[in-house]
């Protein structure tokens, strides 16, 4: 801000320096001569101190990881802030590793001190601490036996539903997992003619599903 300042003051000398010049043309006459007005040195502006008016795109912030949430959600998260903020594999180890907390925090401090940034090293960490094979193994159990609670609304079903295929289902694409969502909510509904109905409607995904029986 001081280089524009600088040069609206330089501006503005210039002018006062062209009115008095054009006041003493005036009183000399026609005769003067109009082409010897003095110069001021303005000073140009490097490229770097030229004003940017092409839109700047905001940096998405990255939210913590303590552990406690499922891994694979925050993964998720990770890759898109990475991508929209543009982050080599060096940045993306940076910001990682600056954003674990509690549980998650004591990953990185396991790790050796070379290897701790690195974005491979501390990404298979955490999924190897957070997502152990034998664990999603126990979520897709968990997942085929799921049924509908006594007292448990039929969204509340198909959130836990939803949750539980994200922990069982880390790694797939979000259309296999809107289906395997959709058929396991159909298999846990209760009442059986209604299941039947919903299956006869051929929704789309959970949420149409959910609609449907509500």
């Amino acid at each position: 801000m001081d280089k524009y300042n600088e040069l609206g003051q330089q501006i503005s000398l210039l002018e006062e320096e062209l009115s008095d010049r054009m006041q003493t043309l005036m009183s000399q006459g026609p005769s003067a001569n109009l082409h010897s007005t003095p110069k001021i040195p303005v000073k140009d502006l490097s490229d770097s101190d030229k004003p940017c008016h092409g839109k700047t795109r905001r940096e998405i912030k990255l939210a913590n990881y303590d552990g406690t949430s499922v891994w694979s959600n925050f993964k998720s998260h990770f890759d898109a802030c990475a991508v929209i903020n543009n982050w080599d594999d060096q940045e993306k180890g940076l910001y990682l590793a600056t954003a674990l907390r509690g549980q998650a925090q004591g990953v990185f401090s396991y790790l050796p001190t070379e290897k701790r940034m690195d974005y491979t090293t501390l990404t298979k960490a955490l999924q190897e601490r957070f997502l152990p094979p034998n664990q999603t193994e126990l979520y897709r159990v968990q997942l085929k036996e799921r049924r509908q609670k006594a007292s448990e609304s039929l969204p509340e079903l198909g959130q836990a539903i939803r949750r539980l295929v994200n922990k069982a289902y880390p790694n797939v694409q979000s259309e296999v997992k809107e289906t395997l969502a959709r058929e396991q909510f159909l298999d846990s509904h209760v009442d059986s003619e209604m299941r039947i109905r919903m299956k006869q409607s051929r929704p789309e995904n959970l949420n149409q599903t959910i609609c449907l029986a509500v």
